[in-house]
């Protein structure tokens, strides 16, 4: 499973249309942006709908920025 900054600026965009992905840091937490918890697990959906990354609670806070998912990706493709 590949999943790319892209993939998961996407998913931020499918979840949250209103919210300006393009202007988000890959470091930023979602919360201190302004992404709300609904908003997060949509995201996570997405990313599992379309990616097959199933994150599960206990992995959940690891993967609140863009770098969080892509590190967290990276550990369950090894």
């Amino acid at each position: 499973m590949t999943i790319t900054e892209s993939d998961i600026r996407n998913a931020i965009r499918s979840a949250a249309p209103l919210f300006d992905v393009d202007t988000l840091a890959d470091d930023k937490d979602f919360f201190a942006a302004g992404l709300d918890s609904l908003d997060h697990a949509m995201v996570l959906l997405r990313l599992l709908e379309r990616h097959g990354l199933d994150v599960p609670d206990e992995h959940i806070a690891q993967c609140s920025s863009i770098l969080g998912i892509l590190e967290y990706a990276a550990k369950q493709s090894e």
